[in-house]
């Protein structure tokens, strides 16, 4: 059994996958997996699915479910701990599951049909592990309730690293008793509305308690908002601010504090984060019944924080816009501070406060929208609003929609400075622009132009600044992408909105003073480039705008520098030609790269190549099958144990291995097993003799040279086999159709007219298998003889069908331009690494199973 923490299932987190699936392939009977929210459990299905796990299945459950279901197969252990399920719902983020008993009996269905699972001993562990937990939260419970609200708060500054609960944690000075229905409703709602339907209500009408137990489902909501969150700083913050806000908002506007005392235990990852020890003194200042702005500095000189400047700036806006309109704050309380990382955000509100100050009439919402947008085209973000009638919600749409954007995925290479201004050059060039109105050329800085992670858009920052500002203010003029926005259900979603500000940023670049700087955040100095110099740029092998409105790939875009040879045909070019050619060309042709997403973390391909170059070095001893026949045990095992050694050490020198020594070891432990079970299958063949490992092939096929390599060919008594290693899914189904999804063995049986067989040698976790075509079908039992492959009267006619098939798949790779021909529509475009250069999506092609 496995019991897993939320942090198990963060996409980072490699290497620990890496060993779930060691264990589950080492006990593929005894799968029993414990998460500690449902999120996790989806998670977990989720990626088994992703990398095709075929093994026994395990259960998956959370922990509540766990604890349900042991009550009700074990009803007399449940007396004792009955006690402590108030407590242990509190520690382990599970209330919102308590009611819900159609998935309590889901899970029992599921149970009950792993029956041969030790339950006995898998009790004695989670008994033992609640225990543990129940103990340390009581503790910890007990230890803070002697505290007052400060020294609460010191304790927790001082030893963030015991709080490492993945939940937020808020307790009273006596045991809070904590209603169902209103938790329950707490989080089912999302963050905007519980928001909107939370200030809406009478606060007068609320005790203390009652804020309690919303509070307590708002901190679960924003957990669980956070994990729902990209693994991103900034996103992460975001996504965080509301919630925080909220439980602020909820603390301030309670008036019955009598006894009320309060505890906040963070999780130590998110101590780090800015918004977070902002929402500690945002707390802080209310336990002590005191907003002075003055006291709430003071408190972040003293523990050494800061507010960073470009953190949420907006949001800030909103907030005090609010609050003003409320009359809970004085104008005076926003005069700018003395702080100078505070200073930008003070700033625009002393702007708001001069807008409202100069509106005569009462505010109507229509007035406040114009306020916003006058507020916000000042300051370029994001662009000007034609609809003055802005709601909050929109305006925080627009806000999640801003950070979710300028973050996206920090792991992705930049683009150097020359590719940035190329785009921004070339990207729209087939328009004229005029300056609205005439202004003085000011030096542009352009910052973090980089590709995004999903392949969806490309994007720049722009803005323009003197020189003698900075590196302040930073105030941005965002390409926001067209899909971000349709993501989060944003007005003008249209491209003609994305091309707008595209334009607006060409405009700037055209009119910009004579040097123009391009630098990353994390620099200190920017790298100035003279605007001359765009003349001299050498063209990227991005080149989006140009193909959005286009069907069809146009050849005149092909960057210079890639060198194109049509002639370059192999069995990889032509299986990725038969899903999409424009995939084809521009992987194989323009070389343009897979975007890598992770930096650290094991690959199953490596246990793919693995396998591969152990087998090919263990048949290039052997040779025949009455060698391996005349094998020992102890042998096979030294034979195998040796060859392995030699083909990882040639492995590693080529690529880098990210496994530590003990995972290292369990994955040996796996890959030497499958290479026994494979050999052991060969023992049970007829006499054969491998006479190529490796063998190059080449051949002409409509004029065209295809170069290929086969993995081994076998000599058997009926004539020569291919055989072909593989660890994934695969199939000999993928051989037949107009264009074939894996035109491989085609080829190779083109290429060798006298083979007499096609196999896939398939190693599994439960064992390896052949599967594939034979000429004459009886000489071996267990083969496929589907009954896809009844159309055809004999090998001859299959040879002569595959042969008109690749001949018209070869046809596709010579036309030119390339079309957008992906074979199963929008199912083929899901996962391809090039969406972003072809943006067929925007066509919404329909889905195609021919």
């Amino acid at each position: 059994m496995i019991i897993m923490s939320e942090y198990f299932f963060q996409p980072s987190i490699q290497l620990e996958y890496h060993t779930l699936h060691s264990w589950l392939e080492t006990y593929p009977h005894d799968g029993l997996i414990i998460t500690d929210h449902s999120f996790g459990q989806y998670q977990l299905q989720q990626h088994l699915k992703s990398i095709r796990y075929t093994g026994p299945s395990p259960l998956i459950l959370t922990y509540n479910q766990w604890i349900h279901l042991l009550f009700k197969r074990h009803p007399s252990r449940s007396g004792r701990l009955l006690s402590h399920l108030e407590a242990y719902w509190l520690f382990s983020s599970t209330l919102k599951h308590q009611s819900d008993h159609a998935e309590h009996e889901r899970a029992y269905r599921q149970l009950s049909r792993h029956q041969a699972l030790p339950w006995q001993s898998m009790w004695k562990i989670a008994e033992t592990e609640l225990e543990k937990h129940l103990t340390a939260y009581r503790s910890k419970l007990t230890q803070l309730n002697q505290y007052d609200a400060q020294m609460a708060f010191e304790f927790l500054l001082q030893h963030p690293s015991e709080y490492t609960w993945h939940s937020i944690l808020i307790a009273c000075t006596q045991p809070l008793t904590l209603p169902e229905t209103k938790c329950i409703k707490a989080h089912t709602m999302h963050p905007c509305k519980l928001m909107q339907t939370r200030l809406d209500q009478s606060v007068s009408t609320y005790s203390h308690k009652d804020v309690m137990q919303t509070t307590w489902g708002l901190c679960e909501h924003l957990h669980a908002h956070r994990r729902n969150a990209p693994q991103d700083t900034h996103a992460i913050v975001c996504n965080q601010y509301e919630m925080i806000e909220t439980l602020h908002q909820t603390l301030y506007e309670t008036t019955d504090t009598t006894d009320f005392k309060c505890v906040i235990a963070l999780p130590q990852i998110l101590l780090k984060y800015p918004i977070i020890q902002t929402a500690i003194a945002l707390l802080k200042s209310y336990l002590s019944n005191d907003i002075d702005l003055n006291e709430w500095l003071s408190f972040f000189q003293q523990h050494h924080l800061t507010v960073s400047a470009h953190h949420n700036e907006h949001i800030n806006l909103i907030h005090a816009l609010k609050k003003i309109h409320k009359k809970q704050y004085a104008w005076d309380d926003f005069n700018p501070p003395s702080t100078p990382s505070l200073e930008p955000i003070f700033s625009k509100l002393m702007i708001c406060k001069n807008l409202i100050n100069t509106s005569k009439t009462k505010q109507s919402l229509e007035e406040w929208g114009h306020i916003f947008s006058r507020l916000l085209s000042e300051f370029n973000w994001p662009g000007p609003w034609e609809n003055p009638k802005l709601t909050q919600g929109l305006i925080q749409a627009w806000q999640r929609c801003w950070s979710s954007w300028k973050s996206l995925d920090a792991y992705q290479p930049d683009w150097t400075a020359s590719e940035a201004l190329f785009w921004l050059e070339h990207s729209t060039q087939q328009h004229s622009f005029k300056p609205k109105e005439a202004f003085e050329p000011s030096n542009i800085f352009i910052i973090h132009a980089k590709e995004l992670s999903t392949g969806d858009y490309d994007h720049i920052w722009v803005m323009q600044a003197d020189q003698t500002d900075w590196p302040y203010p930073r105030q941005l003029l965002p390409c926001i992408p067209h899909d971000v926005k349709k993501q989060h259900a944003l007005p003008c979603t249209d491209h003609e909105t994305h091309e707008r500000h595209i334009t607006h940023a060409h405009r700037m670049l055209l009119h910009a003073g004579q040097f123009i700087h391009i630098f990353h955040t994390e620099d200190i100095e920017p790298l100035s480039l003279e605007k001359q110099d765009l003349q001299h740029v050498s063209a990227p092998p991005h080149q989006p705008e140009r193909l959005l409105k286009s069907n069809q790939f146009e050849y005149t875009l092909v960057p210079e520098t890639a060198s194109i040879d049509l002639k370059k045909i192999s069995s990889n070019i032509l299986k990725d030609t038969s899903q999409c050619y424009f995939k084809s060309i521009s992987k194989h042709y323009l070389n343009l790269s897979k975007n890598t997403y992770w930096s650290t973390g094991y690959s199953h391909a490596f246990r793919g190549m693995l396998i591969h170059d152990t087998l090919a070095l263990i048949w290039s001893e052997l040779k025949h099958q009455a060698a391996l026949l005349a094998l020992s045990t102890t042998s096979l095992d030294e034979l195998i144990e040796q060859s392995f050694r030699h083909a990882f050490k040639a492995f590693k020198s080529q690529n880098s291995w990210p496994l530590n020594s003990f995972q290292t070891d369990i994955e040996i432990t796996i890959i030497q097993q499958r290479l026994k079970d494979a050999l052991e299958l060969d023992k049970k063949r007829s006499n054969f003799e491998v006479i190529g490992i490796e063998h190059p092939v080449q051949m002409m096929l409509k004029d065209q040279l295809i170069s290929m390599r086969l993995d081994r060919l076998d000599q058997t008594e009926s004539g020569v086999v291919i055989v072909d290693y593989k660890t994934g899914v695969s199939t000999p189904n993928e051989w037949f159709s107009k264009r074939p999804d894996n035109p491989q063995m085609p080829l190779y049986a083109l290429a060798y007219p006298e083979l007499v067989g096609l196999l896939y040698l398939q190693i599994k976790p439960n064992g390896a298998q052949y599967t594939g075509l034979l000429k004459n079908q009886s000489n071996w039992s267990g083969l496929l003889n589907s009954k896809a492959y009844q159309s055809i009267n004999s090998w001859e006619d299959m040879l002569e069908e595959w042969k008109s098939n690749l001949i018209q798949l070869i046809e596709e790779t010579q036309a030119l331009p390339p079309l957008l021909n992906p074979k199963h529509g929008a199912l083929t475009c899901r996962q391809c690494e090039f969406k972003s250069l072809c943006r067929i999506q925007e066509k919404e092609i329909p889905h195609d199973a021919t």
